[in-house]
């Protein structure tokens, strides 16, 4: 737990830092933000560009033609920020970009340039098009899982709150005057019902807040045997391992082409990928690099760490013997949206129909809970003063 606590104080630390050092504007931030789901297209539109002009028309030209165009619009106004940065610090990508796109979009930005510069870049651009827009497509199944799951929660809250707030008061009302013998079996459970929900309302409030902050915070941060069982076994964490073996690959694949690696390189190529990485991920990094360095360990054994699922493992492994790594990643990359992506749906779609499921059932429980209890009280008010 403490040290779990001191990786969180470092990364908000170093989060302040760099945010603090690259003197972003409110305004640049926001539009980083509003330009985010628009990247894929935006690199391809580079590297259009840059390729029909045969390099004639340079990155900070373009920046500078997009800033007119589009004036205030966030597209305007990060090209009025890259260019400005353009001159204060030569061109050098990794300051150009910083804090306005992904870090880790950033790295690749800067591999590119490092290892070819003007004569790479256009296909560097389009392959973090591509990646880009599969990362993108993993998230948008991600996102629509959890908005499938809060409507439901909203309303299985709301059903609950329903019965301490309206539904018990006017049953009280109703049998003030009516003896316990006579109140139905459908009331008293009514009636404990608010009873516990009213009396341990902190309680339960407390509980979930802090299951939803820990689940949300764990599943970048928390590793170890439990993180293992839980990335195996527990449906949340599964998807989250499905949705960053998806970024893993698709980078990977990426920076061992950018810097024109092979196996021999790939230490330098895992430990690029450490820049911005979670808790987390930096440990599933960390592994793969022990690995790497063990003595006899083959490539294809490297990335034995529990990021990819067995299946995915075997394949991989299977292509970096016949391929070579270069080849395998290049070849797996394409296959994520036959493979991990769906797979990611169907484990989505699960969890969303489970807890909607769930919450639907709560809520119907408590709807039908309510019309007997109304319904059979009326009846037993009604037997009492006829008798």
């Amino acid at each position: 737990m403490r040290k779990l606590i001191y990786d969180f104080q470092d990364r908000w630390r170093r989060f302040l830092s760099a945010r603090h050092s690259s003197g972003l504007s409110f305004n640049v931030r926001l539009a980083g933000y509003s330009f985010r789901s628009k990247r894929s297209d935006y690199y391809r539109y580079l590297a259009d560009i840059i390729e029909a002009t045969q390099g004639k028309k340079k990155l900070r030209q373009i920046f500078q033609h997009d800033a007119v165009r589009y004036g205030r619009r966030p597209r305007g106004v990060l090209s009025n920020h890259w260019a400005q940065m353009f001159d204060n610090y030569g061109g050098k990508f990794g300051k150009v970009f910083e804090g306005t796109l992904p870090d880790d979009e950033v790295m690749l930005l800067r591999l590119i340039q490092m290892k070819g510069g003007d004569a790479i870049l256009p296909e560097g651009l389009r392959d973090m098009s591509e990646t880009t827009a599969l990362i993108k497509k993993a998230l948008n199944v991600v996102s629509i899982a959890v908005l499938g799951f809060i409507f439901p929660f909203v309303v299985t809250l709301v059903s609950l709150s329903s019965v301490p707030l309206f539904s018990a008061p006017k049953l009280r009302e109703i049998s003030d005057d009516l003896p316990a013998e006579y109140l139905p079996s459908s009331a008293q459970t009514l009636l404990s019902l608010a009873d516990f929900l009213t009396g341990n309302v902190w309680l339960l409030g407390g509980f979930t807040v802090l299951a939803l902050i820990g689940i949300v915070f764990s599943l970048p941060r928390l590793r170890g045997p439990v993180r293992w069982a839980l990335d195996k076994y527990g449906l949340v964490w599964s998807i989250h391992r499905d949705f960053e073996a998806i970024k893993f690959i698709s980078n990977l694949s990426l920076v061992i082409k950018t810097r024109n690696s092979k196996s021999d390189n790939l230490k330098e190529s895992l430990e690029n990928l450490k820049y911005g990485a979670s808790p987390w991920k930096a440990d599933v990094i960390k592994r793969m690099l022990e690995n790497l360095l063990q003595r006899g360990m083959q490539t294809k054994d490297v990335f034995k760490v529990g990021l990819l699922d067995e299946s995915m493992q075997y394949e991989l492994e299977d292509l970096i013997e016949s391929r070579g790594l270069n080849e395998a990643l290049e070849y797996l990359r394409p296959r994520l949206e036959g493979t991990i992506i769906k797979r990611l749906q169907l484990r989505c779609k699960l969890f969303m129909w489970l807890m909607i499921g769930l919450c639907a059932g709560i809520s119907i429980y408590l709807f039908f809970l309510q019309m007997t209890s109304l319904r059979e009280l009326q009846e037993a008010v009604a037997r009492f003063y006829s008798v």
